[in-house]
Protein backbone atom coordinates (compact mmCIF):
# COMPACT_ATOMS: atom_id res chain seq x y z
CA UNK A 1 0.00 0.00 0.00
CA UNK A 2 1.04 3.57 -0.96
CA UNK A 3 2.85 5.69 2.01
CA UNK A 4 0.21 8.55 0.28
CA UNK A 5 -2.91 6.27 0.99
CA UNK A 6 -4.50 7.83 4.21
CA UNK A 7 -5.53 5.15 6.50
CA UNK A 8 -8.67 4.91 9.06
CA UNK A 9 -8.11 3.38 12.65
CA UNK A 10 -10.81 0.86 13.66
CA UNK A 11 -11.38 0.18 16.98
CA UNK A 12 -9.83 -2.50 18.83
CA UNK A 13 -11.89 -6.18 18.53
CA UNK A 14 -10.95 -8.16 21.09
CA UNK A 15 -7.58 -6.53 21.70
CA UNK A 16 -5.81 -6.52 17.79
CA UNK A 17 -5.97 -3.21 16.35
CA UNK A 18 -7.02 -3.46 13.19
CA UNK A 19 -6.46 -0.47 10.25
CA UNK A 20 -7.95 -0.27 6.86
CA UNK A 21 -7.25 1.88 4.00
CA UNK A 22 -10.02 4.23 2.05
CA UNK A 23 -10.44 5.85 -1.16
CA UNK A 24 -11.76 3.25 -4.29
CA UNK A 25 -9.25 1.04 -6.36
CA UNK A 26 -10.65 -0.16 -9.61
CA UNK A 27 -9.89 -3.56 -9.92
CA UNK A 28 -10.28 -5.76 -13.25
CA UNK A 29 -11.64 -8.87 -13.58
CA UNK A 30 -13.94 -10.78 -11.05
CA UNK A 31 -11.07 -13.43 -10.32
CA UNK A 32 -8.82 -11.08 -8.34
CA UNK A 33 -11.97 -8.88 -6.58
CA UNK A 34 -11.75 -11.34 -2.95
CA UNK A 35 -10.25 -14.67 -1.81
CA UNK A 36 -13.72 -15.94 -0.02
CA UNK A 37 -17.09 -15.42 -1.98
CA UNK A 38 -18.84 -12.86 0.20
CA UNK A 39 -21.32 -14.53 2.24
CA UNK A 40 -19.34 -17.39 3.19
CA UNK A 41 -17.33 -15.84 6.12
CA UNK A 42 -17.93 -18.31 9.73
CA UNK A 43 -18.28 -16.16 12.43
CA UNK A 44 -15.45 -15.69 14.65
CA UNK A 45 -15.78 -16.30 18.54
CA UNK A 46 -12.37 -15.27 19.53
CA UNK A 47 -9.30 -12.59 18.66
CA UNK A 48 -7.21 -15.50 17.27
CA UNK A 49 -10.65 -16.79 15.18
CA UNK A 50 -10.81 -13.26 13.57
CA UNK A 51 -7.34 -12.88 12.69
CA UNK A 52 -7.27 -16.34 10.63
CA UNK A 53 -10.75 -14.87 9.03
CA UNK A 54 -8.86 -11.66 7.70
CA UNK A 55 -5.08 -13.14 7.06
CA UNK A 56 -5.61 -12.97 3.57
CA UNK A 57 -6.77 -9.42 3.64
CA UNK A 58 -8.20 -6.95 5.65
CA UNK A 59 -10.76 -6.26 3.02
CA UNK A 60 -12.83 -9.17 4.61
CA UNK A 61 -12.99 -7.84 8.33
CA UNK A 62 -16.34 -6.04 7.67
CA UNK A 63 -17.87 -9.16 6.70
CA UNK A 64 -16.61 -11.22 8.77
CA UNK A 65 -17.99 -8.72 11.75
CA UNK A 66 -21.06 -8.46 9.99
CA UNK A 67 -21.34 -13.06 10.11
CA UNK A 68 -21.15 -12.71 14.11
CA UNK A 69 -24.10 -10.97 14.22
CA UNK A 70 -27.09 -13.53 15.42
CA UNK A 71 -30.25 -13.16 13.45
CA UNK A 72 -33.33 -11.48 15.57
CA UNK A 73 -35.20 -14.49 17.35
CA UNK A 74 -38.18 -13.89 19.36
CA UNK A 75 -37.53 -13.73 23.29
CA UNK A 76 -37.71 -16.84 25.17
CA UNK A 77 -39.55 -15.40 27.84
CA UNK A 78 -41.15 -12.41 28.76
CA UNK A 79 -39.20 -12.36 31.98
CA UNK A 80 -36.55 -9.31 32.51
CA UNK A 81 -33.98 -12.43 33.08
CA UNK A 82 -32.08 -13.47 29.99
CA UNK A 83 -31.78 -16.74 29.29
CA UNK A 84 -27.77 -18.07 28.91
CA UNK A 85 -27.69 -17.94 25.19
CA UNK A 86 -29.69 -14.31 25.18
CA UNK A 87 -27.39 -12.83 27.63
CA UNK A 88 -24.18 -13.90 25.17
CA UNK A 89 -25.93 -12.79 22.19
CA UNK A 90 -26.59 -9.72 23.97
CA UNK A 91 -23.46 -8.67 24.88
CA UNK A 92 -22.04 -9.93 21.59
CA UNK A 93 -24.04 -7.38 20.03
CA UNK A 94 -23.92 -4.58 22.20
CA UNK A 95 -19.80 -5.15 22.31
CA UNK A 96 -20.24 -4.34 18.39
CA UNK A 97 -22.33 -1.14 19.08
CA UNK A 98 -20.08 0.00 21.59
CA UNK A 99 -16.87 -0.08 19.50
CA UNK A 100 -17.45 -0.33 15.83
CA UNK A 101 -17.95 3.52 15.08
CA UNK A 102 -16.71 3.75 11.24
CA UNK A 103 -18.93 0.27 10.27
CA UNK A 104 -22.52 2.15 10.44
CA UNK A 105 -24.21 -1.18 8.68
CA UNK A 106 -22.80 -3.49 11.08
CA UNK A 107 -23.85 -1.75 14.14
CA UNK A 108 -27.03 -0.75 12.44
CA UNK A 109 -27.36 -5.10 11.98
CA UNK A 110 -26.79 -5.50 16.23
CA UNK A 111 -29.04 -2.74 16.87
CA UNK A 112 -31.68 -4.62 15.03
CA UNK A 113 -31.22 -8.05 16.93
CA UNK A 114 -31.20 -6.05 20.25
CA UNK A 115 -34.28 -4.38 19.59
CA UNK A 116 -36.16 -7.26 17.52
CA UNK A 117 -35.10 -10.27 20.65
CA UNK A 118 -35.87 -7.25 22.98
CA UNK A 119 -32.00 -8.02 24.68
CA UNK A 120 -31.32 -5.20 26.65
CA UNK A 121 -34.87 -5.91 28.72
CA UNK A 122 -32.94 -7.01 31.69
CA UNK A 123 -30.80 -4.22 31.94
CA UNK A 124 -33.00 -1.62 30.56
CA UNK A 125 -36.79 -0.42 30.48
CA UNK A 126 -36.80 0.08 26.68
CA UNK A 127 -34.78 -0.68 23.65
CA UNK A 128 -35.01 2.96 23.19
CA UNK A 129 -33.68 3.44 26.97
CA UNK A 130 -30.51 1.53 25.73
CA UNK A 131 -30.07 2.89 22.52
CA UNK A 132 -29.91 6.36 24.52
CA UNK A 133 -27.52 5.76 26.86
CA UNK A 134 -25.21 3.44 24.59
CA UNK A 135 -25.06 6.07 21.92
CA UNK A 136 -25.02 9.13 23.71
CA UNK A 137 -27.96 10.45 21.72
CA UNK A 138 -31.47 10.39 21.22
CA UNK A 139 -32.56 6.89 20.39
CA UNK A 140 -33.51 8.19 16.73
CA UNK A 141 -29.96 7.21 15.98
CA UNK A 142 -30.08 3.77 16.43
CA UNK A 143 -33.24 4.17 14.29
CA UNK A 144 -31.07 5.71 11.57
CA UNK A 145 -28.75 2.73 11.98
CA UNK A 146 -30.97 0.05 11.38
CA UNK A 147 -33.17 1.55 8.93
CA UNK A 148 -30.52 1.58 6.32
CA UNK A 149 -28.13 -1.78 8.06
CA UNK A 150 -29.36 -3.98 5.39
CA UNK A 151 -29.13 -2.38 2.22
CA UNK A 152 -25.59 -0.99 3.59
CA UNK A 153 -24.51 -4.45 3.80
CA UNK A 154 -25.60 -5.37 0.37
CA UNK A 155 -23.70 -2.55 -0.89
CA UNK A 156 -20.61 -3.52 0.83
CA UNK A 157 -20.67 -7.30 -0.64
CA UNK A 158 -21.74 -6.14 -4.09
CA UNK A 159 -19.92 -3.03 -4.62
CA UNK A 160 -16.44 -4.49 -3.42
CA UNK A 161 -17.31 -7.29 -6.42
CA UNK A 162 -15.84 -4.65 -8.69
CA UNK A 163 -14.14 -2.18 -6.76
CA UNK A 164 -12.40 -4.09 -4.00
CA UNK A 165 -11.16 -1.09 -2.03
CA UNK A 166 -14.28 0.64 -2.35
CA UNK A 167 -15.50 2.52 1.03
CA UNK A 168 -19.39 2.51 1.44
CA UNK A 169 -20.67 5.11 3.76
CA UNK A 170 -23.74 6.11 5.78
CA UNK A 171 -24.95 8.88 3.72
CA UNK A 172 -24.16 7.32 0.20
CA UNK A 173 -26.66 4.54 1.37
CA UNK A 174 -29.05 6.47 2.98
CA UNK A 175 -29.60 8.84 -0.09
CA UNK A 176 -29.63 5.72 -2.45
CA UNK A 177 -32.88 3.77 -0.02
CA UNK A 178 -35.52 5.57 -1.45
CA UNK A 179 -34.63 4.18 -5.20
CA UNK A 180 -33.53 0.87 -3.46
CA UNK A 181 -37.13 0.30 -1.68
CA UNK A 182 -38.82 1.39 -5.49
CA UNK A 183 -36.75 -0.82 -7.36
CA UNK A 184 -34.55 -3.21 -5.08
CA UNK A 185 -30.92 -3.33 -3.96
CA UNK A 186 -29.84 -4.05 -6.99
CA UNK A 187 -31.00 -0.60 -8.83
CA UNK A 188 -28.50 1.14 -5.73
CA UNK A 189 -25.61 -1.06 -6.35
CA UNK A 190 -25.71 -0.44 -10.30
CA UNK A 191 -25.86 3.85 -9.49
CA UNK A 192 -22.88 3.53 -7.33
CA UNK A 193 -20.63 1.08 -9.77
CA UNK A 194 -21.79 3.20 -12.83
CA UNK A 195 -20.53 6.40 -11.02
CA UNK A 196 -17.17 4.87 -9.58
CA UNK A 197 -16.69 3.33 -13.42
CA UNK A 198 -16.96 7.22 -14.38
CA UNK A 199 -13.91 7.96 -11.97
CA UNK A 200 -16.21 10.43 -9.96
CA UNK A 201 -16.03 10.17 -6.04
CA UNK A 202 -19.50 9.32 -5.36
CA UNK A 203 -20.37 12.03 -2.66
CA UNK A 204 -24.09 11.84 -1.77
CA UNK A 205 -24.43 15.44 -3.49
CA UNK A 206 -23.40 14.11 -6.37
CA UNK A 207 -25.60 10.63 -6.09
CA UNK A 208 -28.82 13.16 -5.64
CA UNK A 209 -27.82 14.65 -8.84
CA UNK A 210 -27.45 10.94 -10.82
CA UNK A 211 -30.97 10.26 -8.76
CA UNK A 212 -32.39 13.15 -10.63
CA UNK A 213 -32.17 12.38 -14.09
CA UNK A 214 -33.73 8.96 -13.48
CA UNK A 215 -37.20 8.14 -13.52
CA UNK A 216 -39.03 7.12 -10.19
CA UNK A 217 -41.86 4.73 -11.76
CA UNK A 218 -39.38 2.79 -13.72
CA UNK A 219 -35.97 1.33 -13.58
CA UNK A 220 -33.96 -0.25 -17.04
CA UNK A 221 -30.51 -0.88 -16.02
CA UNK A 222 -29.72 -0.40 -19.50
CA UNK A 223 -31.08 3.08 -19.27
CA UNK A 224 -30.24 4.12 -15.91
CA UNK A 225 -26.56 3.19 -17.22
CA UNK A 226 -26.72 5.23 -20.03
CA UNK A 227 -28.27 8.12 -18.35
CA UNK A 228 -25.42 7.84 -15.93
CA UNK A 229 -22.80 8.26 -18.09
CA UNK A 230 -23.94 10.65 -20.16
CA UNK A 231 -24.89 12.95 -17.17
CA UNK A 232 -21.43 12.44 -15.73
CA UNK A 233 -19.41 13.19 -19.03
CA UNK A 234 -20.98 16.68 -19.08
CA UNK A 235 -18.83 19.10 -18.62
CA UNK A 236 -20.89 21.62 -16.49
CA UNK A 237 -23.48 19.41 -13.90
CA UNK A 238 -26.23 21.08 -11.89
CA UNK A 239 -26.08 19.90 -8.26
CA UNK A 240 -28.92 19.75 -6.21
CA UNK A 241 -29.25 21.89 -2.80
CA UNK A 242 -28.08 19.86 0.48
CA UNK A 243 -31.06 17.80 1.59
CA UNK A 244 -32.66 20.52 4.68
CA UNK A 245 -35.40 18.51 7.08
CA UNK A 246 -38.79 18.69 6.85
CA UNK A 247 -40.06 20.63 9.60
CA UNK A 248 -43.04 18.38 10.28
CA UNK A 249 -40.93 15.66 10.43
CA UNK A 250 -38.91 17.13 13.02
CA UNK A 251 -41.83 17.97 15.03
CA UNK A 252 -43.17 14.41 14.92
CA UNK A 253 -39.93 12.66 15.69
CA UNK A 254 -39.47 15.40 18.56
CA UNK A 255 -42.82 14.31 19.99
CA UNK A 256 -42.24 10.49 19.32
CA UNK A 257 -38.55 10.60 21.08
CA UNK A 258 -40.57 12.28 23.92
CA UNK A 259 -43.35 9.89 24.46
CA UNK A 260 -40.69 6.88 24.28
CA UNK A 261 -38.67 7.95 27.23
CA UNK A 262 -41.34 9.25 29.53
CA UNK A 263 -44.14 6.96 29.07
CA UNK A 264 -43.32 3.30 29.84
CA UNK A 265 -46.46 0.66 29.71
CA UNK A 266 -45.22 -0.61 33.23
CA UNK A 267 -45.88 3.21 34.85
CA UNK A 268 -49.61 3.16 33.05
CA UNK A 269 -50.13 0.45 34.73
CA UNK A 270 -49.92 0.90 37.99
CA UNK A 271 -51.02 4.39 37.56
CA UNK A 272 -54.56 2.56 36.45
CA UNK A 273 -54.23 -0.23 39.15
CA UNK A 274 -53.47 2.65 42.18
CA UNK A 275 -55.74 5.63 40.92
CA UNK A 276 -58.24 5.00 38.36
CA UNK A 277 -59.73 8.34 38.66
CA UNK A 278 -56.69 10.14 37.57
CA UNK A 279 -56.23 7.65 35.25
CA UNK A 280 -59.15 8.09 33.68
CA UNK A 281 -58.80 12.03 33.65
CA UNK A 282 -55.05 11.19 31.91
CA UNK A 283 -56.63 9.14 29.57
CA UNK A 284 -59.46 11.91 28.65
CA UNK A 285 -56.58 14.55 28.04
CA UNK A 286 -54.70 11.89 25.81
CA UNK A 287 -57.63 11.51 23.69
CA UNK A 288 -58.18 15.50 23.24
CA UNK A 289 -54.34 16.08 22.15
CA UNK A 290 -54.73 12.80 19.78
CA UNK A 291 -57.99 14.21 18.38
CA UNK A 292 -55.78 17.85 17.44
CA UNK A 293 -53.33 15.46 15.96
CA UNK A 294 -56.06 13.36 13.85
CA UNK A 295 -56.41 15.45 10.49
CA UNK A 296 -60.56 15.86 9.47
CA UNK A 297 -61.92 13.71 7.39
CA UNK A 298 -62.74 15.07 3.74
Amino acid sequence: MSSSRRRRVLPDVEGARIEHGVGPAREEGAATVSRRAPGTVTAPDSAPALAEVIKPGLDLLPEALGAMVPAPSTPRTSEPRLAADERAAFEHCDKLVRTLDGLFWVRGKALKTISGSDLAREDYSSFEEYAQARLGRSARRAYQLMEVAELGEYLWREVRKIFRTAGINESQTRTLLPLADRHGPEAAALVLTTTLSAGQKPTAELLRAVLAILPDDRFDPDDTTRRIKDFLAEDVRVLPPPDKPDPADTAVQRFRSVLQRTIRQEDLQAVRSKHPDEARQLATELRELAAELDPPSA
